[in-house]
């Protein structure tokens, strides 16, 4: 069967949201070789907790989980939770383990395709062969309970190198699915271009750089035992922000931090806050202005570490809670919840500057 009658007969979908999931269904192939896994097209039937597979795209054989085309077969809770919360949510579900129609187990990601009414109309998979991951973990925590009360043996530093392979391995698995959410989002956004929806889903793309940056540097540092340099993070952050500045406007943003070790959590939490901070600042704070400069400078602290985001804008009522869009709340609970700090504002007509205090956790 094809996507038009899977998607026309047992998914009762229209004409113009079929054309939309057949021109994703073009791009299936390459998304399946740049990330190394299996994609899918998956649909919801109606009135019922099931999915139906009407595209496929397969990386290299030796890579794809599957020996056959399943295109017309079922996704099911029990065996692909991912397919079906990213239905209900109506939002990406990243990172679970499933299982295949051929009995395999992968890791899955489900990301949402909208239709111009904003319904959910089908969901992006990716799924990665994780039989080989599951064996070595099954590997290690024999070897763990081996030498939990013995001396270390000959041979146990073949199997860290192992298990650091295997941590980078993961590192790149999951840079890659969060690249193949940003070229769905780019997808996306070049059917909107010129609107606000173009521009929602250009800072969510630079969300999705930002993590997957972090799991990037994690892949190549051979230096710091699975933990982030902050002046390297920092300067790749402002290397991709820089990408929503305006066409028709001056902005320089520019980075400055001190030699800061990270955790792999806490980069990711502190990126995170850098990210919605400059967002806001390119957003909101030249309004009539047609150029600006933006600022970010961490510092190393006896205790605590300081971020801050300086800029010479117009400014803004801070005190006023009903105006703070979502990037500056996101930022305000992830260093209230993730990093267990405070964010400091203060802003007036000259500008505004944005701090917030975080521990190395190192």
């Amino acid at each position: 069967m094809t996507l038009d009658e899977i998607c026309r007969v047992q998914c009762g979908l229209n004409e113009r949201d079929i054309t939309r999931l057949k021109e994703i269904e073009k791009q299936l192939p390459l998304m399946a070789q740049v990330c190394g896994a299996d994609v899918f097209i998956d649909c919801i039937i109606p009135n019922s907790n099931r999915a139906i597979v009407v595209a496929q795209g397969q990386p290299a054989a030796e890579i794809s989980a599957y020996r056959r085309n399943v295109v017309g077969e079922f996704a099911v809770p029990e065996m692909e939770p991912a397919v079906i919360h990213c239905f209900e949510l109506k939002t990406p579900v990243t990172d679970m383990k499933a299982v295949t129609q051929e009995n395999r187990s992968v890791m899955q990601s489900a990301f949402p395709v909208f239709n111009d009414e904003n319904e959910i109309i089908g969901a992006v998979v990716s799924e990665r062969d994780i039989s080989r991951e599951l064996e070595h973990e099954k590997k290690f925590e024999h070897l763990a309970k081996k030498y939990e009360s013995s001396e270390p043996a000959a041979g146990l530093h073949d199997s860290d190198n192992i298990h650091i392979l295997a941590l980078r391995e993961m590192h790149h698995r999951v840079k890659n699915d969060f690249q193949l959410m940003v070229s769905i989002f780019s997808m996306q956004a070049r059917r909107c271009r010129g609107t606000e929806t173009e521009k929602f889903l250009l800072e969510d793309m630079n969300r999705l750089l930002t993590i997957a940056a972090i799991h990037d540097m994690l892949l190549h540092d051979n230096t710091h035992n699975g933990a982030v340099n902050c002046r390297g993070l920092a300067e790749r952050l402002c290397t991709n922000l820089r990408s929503l500045i305006p066409d028709d406007m001056e902005i320089s943003i520019d980075a400055d931090s001190d030699e800061i070790v990270l955790s792999a959590d806490t980069a990711a939490s502190v990126a995170m806050v850098l990210n919605e901070l400059v967002t806001n600042a390119i957003t909101y704070a030249f309004a009539g202005k047609k150029a600006g400069q933006i600022s970010v400078k961490i510092c190393r602290g006896s205790i605590l570490n300081t971020a801050t985001v300086t800029d010479n804008g117009c400014g803004f009522d801070y005190s006023n809670s009903d105006k703070k869009g979502i990037g500056l709340r996101i930022a305000d609970a992830t260093v209230r919840d993730k990093l267990g700090g405070k964010m400091q504002i203060y802003s007036d007509k000259s500008g505004s500057r944005v701090s917030f205090d975080f521990k190395s956790n190192i």
